[in-house]
């Protein structure tokens, strides 16, 4: 599917917004200016769009060593400068629950390189949002252990390095079943600023899974599982977020035979959630 088509597959359905799925690819399409026109047309804002390679952004190796991100990070300026054009205001990644080098050590290396990021993005008013991963299989002795290595899978954690970067544009990625997974709820939410968050995920999990077994590859439609989306959404809206939510559902089937489908599917469980 285009990027075209995904944005008339979104006004089709009602949607606000998009994610840009690969900005890498739509740099290759054009020009920034004919596809905002094209989203303005239909009433669609573009809304963030990922950092890390497997993201869409290819070539921002920020996790990989000193040369490789040296060499790398000359592709952020001209992504940044095109995703100013375009309207984006806000880039996100993900940080490893577990890693296999010294933890101590490596927080220090990922603080000084999302700081320099989050700077030049800064420069293109565009926030860094960072998301933690919190399922227990992608943590150290996990099932799918991403390292040796404990290393970032909480919010206070992730508050914790934002801190330490010490630049006002970076905030949270706030994802329900990381959310979940970690006790973090609408109680725990209600007690940020809602200038902390860059953008919301919306998910669930399988009913009977619980907090221990709820596996990120194994997502359901927001309202289909057991996570309390209703109180994670009163804190939200009790601390003045008025940004946006995306249902990112991730699972080894797709929830429907097509795209329109799906949106419908998607559409409905957010109105049943009040969105």
């Amino acid at each position: 599917m285009s990027t075209l088509d995904y944005v008339d597959l979104a006004a089709r359905h009602g949607f606000a917004g998009i994610d840009i799925p690969s900005l890498t690819a739509v740099m290759k399409t054009g020009g920034a200016s004919s596809l905002r026109d094209a989203l303005a047309a239909k009433g669609i804002a573009p809304v963030i769009f990922g950092l890390a390679p497997e993201m869409g952004l290819e070539g921002v190796e920020w996790r990989k060593d000193e040369e490789t991100f040296r060499h790398s990070l000359v592709t952020l300026a001209p992504a940044a400068r095109f995703a100013q054009e375009l309207g984006l205001t806000r880039c996100y990644t993900y940080l490893p629950p577990a890693v296999d080098t010294d933890s101590n050590e490596y927080e220090n290396l990922l603080a000084r390189r999302l700081r320099e990021i989050s700077c030049l993005l800064g420069e293109h008013g565009i926030r860094l949002g960072m998301e933690w991963l919190g399922p227990r299989h992608l943590r150290a002795e996990g099932t799918d252990a991403m390292g040796a290595n404990p290393f970032i899978f909480s919010m206070e954690r992730t508050l914790t390095l934002i801190e330490k970067i010490s630049v006002p544009t970076v905030g949270l990625i706030l994802d329900s079943l990381h959310a979940y997974t970690t006790g973090i709820g609408g109680k725990e939410i209600s007690s940020l600023a809602a200038d902390q968050i860059v953008h919301v995920h919306l998910s669930d999990v399988v009913k009977g899974q619980g907090r221990v077994g709820a596996r990120s590859d194994q997502r359901l439609l927001p309202g289909a599982g057991e996570v309390d989306l209703a109180g994670l959404l009163r804190g939200l809206r009790a601390i003045g977020y008025d940004g946006y939510a995306a249902v990112e559902v991730i699972a080894p089937e797709n929830i429907a035979e097509t795209p329109d489908e799906s949106a419908i599917m998607i559409r409905s469980s957010l109105r049943k959630l009040g969105i």
